[in-house]
């Protein structure tokens, strides 16, 4: 049975992304000493970013969505976690430091998507993205 993306599932997506953003700034801010300035400077902009994109989902505020795609809440959660996990230390976090930047990107591709009423189609190429981070550590 297909799972369907429903607005609660994005919902509850917003509040994993949102709860992953301030997860990296507590790792940026704990580990500011161990990190180099660039990757400081990323994490920082990783964070607001994650910020930006549930703000513009909140406001967005969905009645109603449905598609026709395989369980991709699931997915997304998943990958999410995966990425939560890595923030345990500074050595798993820098085996995924660059999946950060897709996650952000998935998410942001499918908050505008939903924005702007695009079709399912639309959607289900935002997760293609999501391939690279189920292999996460």
């Amino acid at each position: 049975m297909d799972t369907i993306l429903t607005a609660d599932d994005l919902f509850d997506i917003r509040d994993h992304m949102g709860r992953f953003g301030r997860q990296l700034d507590t790792f940026r801010i704990s580990n500011s000493t161990k990190l180099s300035a660039s990757t400081l400077s990323t994490l920082e902009k990783s964070s607001s970013s994650i910020k930006q994109i549930v703000s513009k989902l909140t406001t967005e505020g969905m009645n109603k969505l449905t598609t026709d795609l395989k369980e991709p809440a699931t997915n997304i959660k998943k990958a999410i976690k995966k990425l939560e996990d890595a923030l345990e230390t500074i050595e798993t976090f820098n085996k995924v430091e660059n999946y950060i930047a897709g996650i952000i990107n998935v998410f942001g591709k499918i908050v505008e998507a939903f924005s702007q009423r695009l079709g399912s189609a639309n959607i289900a190429s935002a997760f293609d993205s999501l391939k690279d981070l189920f292999s996460v550590v």
